[in-house]
């Protein structure tokens, strides 16, 4: 497929980041509702009333330009039924980050269940997997040059910190030899209390979709048996399913949490993003995040202009860049799949 990087004057980025600012903090001020559009990249321009248009048209005023980029493709996947500030902050975060590395972006809004009659909040959360298990068939159902070859699964509340750790340097090889171990398919990260769904990366790859597929169906016969089963959350439901398949389970590898899945600002040196998850919502502002963010955007423009390279985001001249390379590299060296060392929370 075609992917995205950015060319641009030198003053362009600098006003991006306040367009983006600004986007951010009217959405904590004003609590709109209104659905995003589904709008593509070239139908940006197309009149909205919606009040994420500026994040469309952004993408013009950094004039992006198609051109090679190194494999492998990602494709940032969020489900957002409904707005809250935070989300709102974890949606431009994401869809410029996405902008700025070439990824795709993919909204999703759609919700199988939303008022089913003593379905628990946590259980609501299989929405996600129908939403991503659509996606990804979607994906597959494309010619293999137009696909994207993995889904990066982030949830509503963590927020991009550092963009210039880029996903696809963190990734399995292109070129990954699976003679010698399994293919990563799926890759996850645990915190103290075990696997945590709320980030994940899948590879549009068939026994992918047959494990969301898998999930789909054990929570189906839950939501039609005994409704003391009714709290069953995505989490639960893939860790069982992952238990008790063992073709599922020799695909999936253990990834540093900190690298995608840190709950706490400035974790490690590699560190691409931040996870407000459960009660860090109420404990802990994202503002400072968001700051971090602009930080390290202002930093690599003005590194970029310094060494003469005016065009360019210099994201990717910054040692947090550098860092992220080694560390990807590294890791797979010696990676083995399995989840002999993961640990499932059972509620």
């Amino acid at each position: 497929m075609k992917i995205l990087t950015i060319t641009r004057r030198s003053q362009i980025l600098l006003a991006s980041v306040v367009i983006l600012a600004i986007l951010v903090i009217l959405g904590i001020k004003y609590d709109l509702t209104r659905h995003l559009p589904t709008a593509t990249h070239s139908e940006a321009k197309k009149p909205s009333s919606d009040f994420f248009t500026p994040i469309y048209t952004l993408a013009d005023d950094l004039s992006i330009q198609a051109t090679p980029f190194p494999q492998p493709s990602v494709l940032i996947a969020q489900h957002l039924p409904y707005f809250t500030p935070l989300h709102r902050a974890s949606y431009a975060t994401h869809k410029l980050y996405s902008e700025i590395w070439g990824y795709g972006y993919e909204l999703m809004q759609w919700s199988k269940y939303t008022h089913v009659k003593g379905l628990s909040n946590k259980a609501k959360s299989i929405n996600k997997i129908y939403a991503v298990h659509r996606l990804l068939a979607n994906e597959l159902g494309k010619a293999e040059a137009d696909r994207h070859d993995w889904i990066f699964l982030t949830d509503v509340d963590t927020i991009v910190s550092n963009p210039a750790i880029p996903l696809h340097v963190l990734l399995p090889p292109a070129t990954e030899d699976t003679s010698e171990r399994p293919e990563p398919l799926f890759l996850i990260t645990q915190d103290h209390n075990g696997f945590n769904a709320g980030v994940m990366l899948l590879r549009v790859h068939p026994t992918i979709l047959s494990l969301l597929e898998t999930v789909l169906r054990e929570f189906e016969q839950i939501l039609n048996g005994p409704t003391e089963g009714w709290n069953t959350n995505d989490q639960v439901l893939i860790a069982r399913i992952l238990t008790e398949n063992p073709h599922y389970a020799k695909h999936v590898y253990e990834m540093p949490k900190n690298w995608f899945n840190s709950y706490f600002s400035k974790d490690d040196r590699v560190q691409l993003q931040v996870h407000l998850v459960n009660h860090f919502k109420k404990k802990y502002r994202f503002t400072p995040i968001i700051a971090e963010n602009f930080e390290i955007l202002k930093q690599a423009k003005d590194l970029a202009e310094k060494a003469g390279y005016p065009n360019r985001h210099g994201l990717d001249l910054l040692d947090y860049h550098r860092d992220a390379e080694i560390a990807g590299q590294n890791w797979w060296k010696d990676a083995k799949g399995g989840i002999e060392n993961i640990r499932f929370l059972w509620d």
